[in-house]
């Protein structure tokens, strides 16, 4: 077997739930979280006609994912965010909803966690059209249990997006740091 196939047989292994949990196990966790975007000099490039890195301000950021357990140390499951967009010169929003996934280490207790997410979003700011993209994020941090069914995580993120379909201007890139505390709590 080539090793691409056994990667490949690796993921699809790890995706699938393993039979041997009791029931009890496969029940959904909600995680709900709150963040800011850390304020950095041209971080947001704004394409033709303006053609320009813009200053990122502070901004703020919510969401909620419904995960889903695959094995004892990985969730997966559909998310959705909105996110405010403070720039130098124009302010704004991202919607935005897709695929996240999480992976925990011990699976209780205090522990590393790090996950991710792979969406689509809708991003408006003032003057400029309405934009469609995609955009992914990779997050680490550590997880604390605060309760039997409740855990509460603190993580960084790094997030990119690229947006386009507008006229003015023809694409956004949103490329920045996050830092993120979230509140999972299992059924």
């Amino acid at each position: 077997m080539r090793k691409p196939s056994l990667v490949a047989a690796a993921l699809v292994a790890a995706l699938l739930p393993n039979p041997s949990q009791a029931q009890t196990t496969q029940k959904p966790m909600w995680a709900f979280h709150a963040g800011f975007v850390i304020p950095e000099e041209e971080s947001f490039y704004v394409d033709d006609p303006v053609d320009a890195w813009l200053d990122r301000e502070m901004s703020f950021l919510f969401g909620a994912t419904l995960y889903r357990m695959a094995s004892e140390n990985f969730w997966y499951g559909p998310y959705a965010e909105i996110e405010t967009i403070d720039l130098d010169v124009e302010t704004g929003t991202r919607l935005g909803g897709g695929f996240a996934f999480s992976g925990r280490y011990p699976a209780r207790g205090t522990g590393l966690q790090a996950g991710g997410t792979l969406g689509l979003s809708h991003a408006s700011a003032g003057d400029f059209d309405s934009q469609f993209g995609i955009d992914y994020s990779m997050a680490v941090g550590l997880v604390f249990p605060i309760s039997p069914a409740m855990d509460l995580g603190i993580h960084a993120v790094g997030f990119h997006g690229w947006y386009g379909g507008g006229d003015v201007p023809e694409g956004v890139l949103n490329s920045n740091a996050r830092v993120r505390v979230q509140l999972q709590m299992r059924r």
